[in-house]
């Protein structure tokens, strides 16, 4: 992504900023923060955002512009079913530690 010049600083500051509540839904955020509040560090707000990233690159390296990548990026991806961004985001795909029923 950076070789099309989408830098951290264009979506993730804000993702890290506001544990993920300003751009991403409240029932996504309100997870986010329930695994950082169960977890007692900030560590797992770094995890979702990678996972975030890893779910995603197979459509971010299919796109070839900044502005394209950067919109889904603080658009679209935000606005992805609330379910499949809990599972594959906040517990990792399954087998969560935080005690959740995922």
């Amino acid at each position: 992504m950076e070789s099309h010049a989408v830098l951290p600083v264009l979506y993730a500051s804000s993702w890290l900023m506001t544990c993920f509540a300003s751009d991403f839904p409240i029932p996504f955020a309100s997870r986010v923060m329930d695994t950082v509040l169960c977890e007692t560090y900030v560590e797992p707000m770094m995890k979702v955002a990678l996972t975030i990233l890893r779910y995603s690159a197979h459509d971010l390296l299919g796109m070839g512009d900044m502005e394209v990548m950067v919109e889904f990026l603080k658009q679209r991806l935000p606005n992805a079913p609330h379910e499949d961004l809990q599972v594959r985001c906040v517990c990792g795909g399954g087998g969560c530690r935080c005690g959740c029923s995922v």
